[in-house]
C-alpha cells in the first residue's frame, strides 16, 4: 500500500475565497490568490515526492489548523486540486471516501497549516 504524506504552513486560501464576479459580464473568474495557493501547494506535494503517482482510486484526509470561525471544508477544494495539479493523482474523481478532515483551532497570530495523507484505496468488505 502507497501512502504519501505532505505538511504545509503559511496563509491558506480557502474556498470562499477563489471566485470574483464580473457582473457586467455575467462570469465568475478563479481569482489569482486561489490559483496561487494551488501552485505552491501542488508544487510541494510533486517536490517532495518525487516519482509516486497512484494509478488506481485513492483515499485523502488531512488536518487543518485553521482560524476557528472560518468554514470546515472551505480547503477541500483547494487541497484536491493540487493533488490532481501536482500529478500525483491525475484526477481527483479518483478520490474515494469518505474524505477524512480533521479541524484543529489555530492559536492567534499562528499560521495556517495542512497535513495531508494520500494512500490507496481499499474497499471495504461487502457483507
Amino acid at each position: 500500500m502507497t501512502t504519501l504524506t505532505v505538511e504545509w504552513s503559511g496563509a491558506a486560501v480557502g474556498v470562499n475565497q477563489w471566485l470574483t464576479i464580473n457582473r457586467q459580464r455575467q462570469r465568475l473568474h478563479v481569482r489569482k490568490l486561489y490559483k496561487d495557493f494551488v501552485a505552491m501547494l501542488s508544487l510541494q506535494i510533486a517536490a517532495e515526492n518525487p516519482g509516486v503517482r497512484f494509478r488506481g482510486q485513492v483515499t485523502v484526509s488531512y488536518t487543518q489548523v485553521i482560524h476557528p470561525r472560518r468554514d470546515v471544508d472551505s480547503l477541500t477544494k483547494p487541497v484536491l486540486d493540487a493533488i490532481e495539479r501536482s500529478g500525483v493523482v491525475p484526477n481527483d474523481v479518483r478520490v474515494r471516501g469518505p474524505l477524512h478532515v480533521t479541524t484543529v483551532d489555530k492559536q492567534r497570530g499562528g499560521a495556517d497549516a495542512l497535513k495531508i495523507v494520500i494512500a490507496d484505496y481499499e474497499p471495504m468488505d461487502a457483507r
